[in-house]
């Protein structure tokens, strides 16, 4: 009796587990690995993707995609559109890329996210860029080199990521600085060559609010960027031409150490904002050598700090100048000097923001055996 009571105890909960309701086989679906948008015309956008054909012939068979498009008046209609020309059920789940041109963006890139952000299965850690041009122009191609694009855009955009020429950003990150006034933000900007095909990162694209500003960073500004959001990692390269005792030569170091201090002011009704950088390098290449003489090593510093002084300044008037607030200064304004920030319109008032930055370099090590 009491083997037969422990049966049904086993049996009996059976019938109350549920089962997967909302399974998805992999055989009735077809990925999408990348998408793209362009504007067609004042109504339609065009919608592309890449899907990889899927073979159970042999294990060792190369990968192979496809390239399909197709346009609507909205992301959700091209979709759909799309939906007609397959037959399987597109998913969304395994986007890893999603590029939009840089004509469309300047408009308002939201609308476009919208489908992705009320999609439960979509895949909001999926990477996002800007491209220069028309956006199908590079996923037309699905395989380079016999590699997928999809996998090639994933590993540049990775790679430079991890050299910090560009901020580590995706579709779920960029969404709460859309609608937070105070604060911007910045998409990987991609070129493509026209002499060979090939794509590569060109910097980052700035935005105010949801739009594309229309202007772009280079990879080094966006190093400098990063490192007074103290958002930098170690090991950031940079190569600079210098005079030194009346002789043209060049060095290539890297950021070892960096520590950046952003203060808030409110004088007069004007906002100043004192940046304070300090970073401590070592020297990769040098051909003029004599590191080994303390004087060498200050003039040095003293070269190094001057340029990395104005191409402080000169990053700090791009994103002034294309309005994109992408230190956050406007939050800070909003959070210390709220009885200002409630009777200004921010929009306005930071393209007359002060600031002040005051950059220092110090080498600590001028080789390997130093």
């Amino acid at each position: 009796m009491k083997k037969i009571f422990k049966l049904m105890l086993v049996i009996i909960p059976i019938f109350f587990i549920s089962g997967c309701w909302d399974q998805m086989l992999v055989k009735d679906a077809r990925l999408i690995l990348a998408a793209g948008f362009d504007r067609v015309n004042r109504e339609d956008l065009l919608l592309s993707i890449n899907t990889p054909i899927l073979s159970s012939k042999s294990e060792n068979q190369a990968e192979t995609a496809e390239y399909i498009y197709a346009t609507g008046f909205s992301p959700r209609e091209a979709r759909s559109n799309i939906d007609l020309k397959v037959g399987q059920k597109l998913d969304t789940s395994k986007i890893r890329v999603l590029t939009i041109s840089s004509e469309l963006a300047k408009k308002d890139i939201y609308p476009l996210l919208d489908v992705f952000y009320r999609d439960p299965r979509a895949a909001l850690n999926a990477k996002i860029a800007i491209v220069e041009g028309k956006s199908f122009n590079i996923l037309k191609n699905p395989l380079v080199s016999n590699r997928l694009i999809s996998q090639v855009l994933m590993d540049l955009l990775t790679s430079a990521e991890d050299n910090t020429s560009i901020i580590t950003e995706d579709i779920q990150s960029i969404c709460a600085e859309m609608f937070e006034e105070g604060a911007d933000f910045l998409i990987p900007y991609l070129i493509q060559l026209p002499e060979n095909n090939e794509v590569k990162v060109g910097g980052m694209a700035m935005f105010h609010n949801s739009s594309y500003t229309g202007q772009y960073i280079s990879p080094d500004e966006s190093r400098i960027l990063l490192l007074l959001k103290n958002k930098a990692g170690s090991n950031i390269p940079f190569s600079k031409k210098i005079t030194i005792n009346e002789k043209e030569t060049f060095v290539s170091y890297r950021v070892k150490i960096h520590k950046s201090k952003i203060n808030v002011k409110l004088e007069d009704n004007i906002i100043k904002v004192p940046l304070e950088l300090s970073i401590e390098v070592t020297i990769d290449e040098f051909p003029d050598d004599h590191l080994s003489e303390d004087s060498k090593i200050k003039e040095l510093n003293r070269i190094l700090t001057e340029l990395l002084q104005q191409d402080t300044i000169q990053v700090l008037n791009k994103i002034q100048k294309s309005k994109c607030d992408a230190l956050e200064i406007g939050r800070r304004v909003k959070a210390f000097h709220y009885d200002y920030w409630k009777n200004i319109k921010w929009e306005n008032e930071y393209q007359n923001v002060q600031f002040q930055p005051t950059v220092k370099v110090e080498v600590v090590q001028s080789g390997v055996i130093n």
